[in-house]
């Protein structure tokens, strides 16, 4: 059965609002039906929490720490399906991602602080639509897929979109293809500057299939797909991956320019860290 409460002002800008704890999807579902736009959804709610403290209006909050569906990580034929609601912490030491993408797992080890990867979602991370944030760059360049459950039913969306206007409804799973020969790799040393993760197929000798995800440098994080084919083998590479990253930027739209860094120098970072990345895949079937 849903509860419903009455939440009384614990915090100065706090007003109150309807708290409503569903055990299951079809409760969520059910609950986004009746309020459609007139609800929020709360999981770890680092950043919801900010926002009702600095005096957000809301009538009705759906709290989803209940709904087990979406704090699990499993494994769905050649797909990862990540649980909206698993935590940065639960993320970085379950055994399945640390077995496919342990790169990414690592990674994710600095992500935040610990009381940030300890309550924040994956979820929720990728919600807030932050550029700053790590979640949305580093899972679109390994070209996942968002599950998101509406009143008609679940579909699935490529993450790079989940974040333009859509219908309401839930953000259930990110769904991560596991590829042969998957690489990643992320480079967060000059944030907030630029914020830079890659993937791609590697083998002995090539590596192809490049798909990189930018955080920071643009308003939105922003996703780039490379189709050309690198020789490893290659006594040229260094130039081999110098043409393919000056043409990597003379296609990227033009960042985001302020008193942290120009348009120029953001654009410059971004290759010399693609560049970076592009050799340490090539290197790491060595």
């Amino acid at each position: 059965m849903i509860k419903s409460l009455q939440i009384q002002r614990t915090y100065k800008n706090i007003s109150e609002f309807n708290l409503y704890k569903p055990n299951n999807i079809n409760e969520v579902r059910d609950l986004i039906e009746k309020f459609g736009e007139d609800c929020h959804l709360m999981a770890g709610g680092i950043d919801l929490l900010q926002e009702l403290k600095l005096g957000l209006k809301i009538d009705n909050l759906i709290y989803l720490k209940g709904v087990p569906e979406l704090h699990a990580i499993k494994m769905v034929g050649d797909t990862i399906h990540v649980g909206s609601c698993v935590t940065h912490h639960s993320f970085e030491i379950n055994p399945i991602i640390n077995k496919y993408l342990p790169s990414l797992a690592n990674e994710w080890s600095n992500v935040g602080n610990i009381r940030i990867r300890l309550v924040g979602t994956i979820g929720g991370n990728i919600l807030k639509n932050d550029p700053n944030y790590d979640v949305t760059p580093a899972l679109i360049a390994l070209n996942s897929v968002a599950h998101y459950s509406q009143i008609n039913g679940l579909h699935r969306i490529p993450l790079i979109k989940l974040n333009r206007k859509r219908p309401p409804g839930i953000l259930t799973a990110i769904e991560i293809p596991i590829r042969n020969n998957l690489e990643f790799s992320m480079n967060r040393t000059l944030k907030p500057l630029v914020n830079l993760a890659v993937s791609a197929s590697v083998n002995k000798d090539s590596i192809n299939d490049i798909n990189v995800g930018i955080g920071c440098a643009f308003p939105k994080p922003l996703q780039v797909r490379i189709k050309n084919e690198l020789n490893i083998s290659s006594k040229n590479l260094r130039r081999l991956v110098s043409n393919l990253v000056r043409e990597f930027a003379d296609e990227l739209p033009n960042p985001i320019d302020d008193i942290f860094a120009s348009a120029s120098y953001r654009k410059r970072m971004l290759s010399v860290l693609l560049e970076r990345q592009i050799h340490t895949l090539a290197c790491s079937n060595e």
